[in-house]
């Protein structure tokens, strides 16, 4: 799928270049154009769809492994445990701790 290979090919972590300029320049466009290209075809702007994407890669290490958060927080390259936390929760509602007991316990 094309998009997936752009998501890797920009590096896909939010400590990366701006999403839309790694992308175009993968493209070899402009960032303005790469955008506008990418929300008309995709319905998301790129750094929306990155933020999607890197919170779907997060709940699955979040409940699907028994990384500390910290750890997960350093495989997804956020800068800080707390940084990682609060992109999670603005996500999802909840803390990634909190999250996992839920959804582990049904509680």
């Amino acid at each position: 799928m094309r998009g997936s290979n752009t998501f890797c090919a920009a590096g896909g972590g939010p400590r990366r270049e701006p999403a839309r300029r790694g992308f175009a320049k993968t493209y070899g466009t402009t960032a303005h154009a790469f955008s506008t290209a990418f929300s008309a075809s995709i319905g998301l702007s790129p750094k929306e769809y990155i933020h999607r994407r890197l919170n779907q890669e997060a709940i699955q290490l979040v409940l699907n492994t028994d990384l500390k958060v910290k750890k997960i927080a350093d495989k997804l390259r956020f800068s800080s445990e707390f940084h990682f936390s609060r992109f999670f929760k603005t996500f999802n509602g909840v803390s990634p701790s909190r999250y996992r007991q839920r959804f582990r316990t049904g509680v």
